[in-house]
């Protein structure tokens, strides 16, 4: 399909009123759809794999052990975020 001949459609007394003409064009076709995305993987930094359905992890992590991989090392990024502010010191 091609354009139409201009519509004419009453403005709304934008400045001093007045006529608006638009040009609209009728299409039969849907937009393309989007592109797929990515594949969900597991949330753990260096983990490729796709997450298993668990309603304790939402979904989020491939195994137990990334869950606790990816636990101590927030953990430990927390800890060194206080400590640099807090300037404390910890001994083993």
């Amino acid at each position: 399909m091609g354009l139409r001949p201009p519509q004419t459609v009453p403005s709304l007394n934008f400045f001093g009123g007045g006529v608006l003409q638009v040009a609209v064009e009728l299409v039969a076709e849907s937009p393309p759809a989007p592109p797929e995305s990515p594949r969900p993987r597991c949330v753990r930094v260096g983990c490729d794999r796709p997450p298993i359905e668990s309603s304790e992890w939402d979904s989020e992590y491939c195994s137990s052990e990334c869950v606790v991989r990816h636990c101590r090392d927030v953990f430990l990024a927390w800890l060194a975020a206080r400590n640099a502010n807090n300037n404390v010191v910890f001994v083993k």
